[in-house]
């Protein structure tokens, strides 16, 4: 179980006073009900965390057993440890996805759900965030310099279907023409 004071430390880091909207963190919330255990003692594995978003919104929906993994350490978990994984934001950096396609069922328990997340052609479309500076929330894939690549319907499906995943639910999180308004 990660320390509850690392974690801490690590969104103070990471976010200092930052801290994402309140409703962003509600639509987070509503996401990751619909596809992780509702018991507090499953275990959520956050892929690629980031700034720790991820980890303050699963550990605010009172998950008490929350590990992070950067995908380019070793990690030592055992196989089958987590009952749902999150991926967010997380392929769309990657060169090359072999790693996580083979670590995600490995590491995934029987019965075990995926909640994945990425950036997709219509990121392209979308004006540069830095044009509307007290919005959150969609923004040109070019705007993260670390991006490599949007990452199409097909080549996420194949990804699944090569790590051997069954897709229960698909839909857009984010719609970039709402920003607009």
């Amino acid at each position: 179980m990660a320390d509850k004071h690392l974690v801490d430390r690590y969104l103070e880091v990471s976010w200092g006073e930052n801290q994402p909207d309140p409703h962003k963190k509600e639509k987070f919330k509503c996401n990751y009900a619909k596809f992780f255990p509702s018991s507090p003692d499953a275990k959520i594995l956050e892929v690629g965390p980031g700034r720790g978003e991820g980890i303050s919104v699963l550990l605010e929906m009172g998950y008490r057993h929350v590990e992070a993994l950067n995908i380019s350490e070793k990690n030592g978990f055992e196989s089958g440890s987590f009952d749902g994984i999150r991926v967010a934001h997380l392929l769309e950096h990657l060169e090359n996805l072999t790693v996580l396609q083979e670590e995600i069922p490995r590491l995934l328990k029987k019965g075990g759900l995926v909640y994945l997340e990425t950036s997709n052609a219509n990121s392209l479309k979308v004006p540069s965030f830095r044009i509307f500076p007290d919005r959150e929330g969609p923004f040109h894939f070019h705007d993260d310099p670390t991006h490599l690549r949007p990452i199409g319907t097909e080549e996420l499906r194949a990804f699944l279907d090569g790590a051997g995943l069954t897709i229960l639910d698909a839909g857009v999180v984010r719609n970039p023409f709402r920003i607009l308004f």
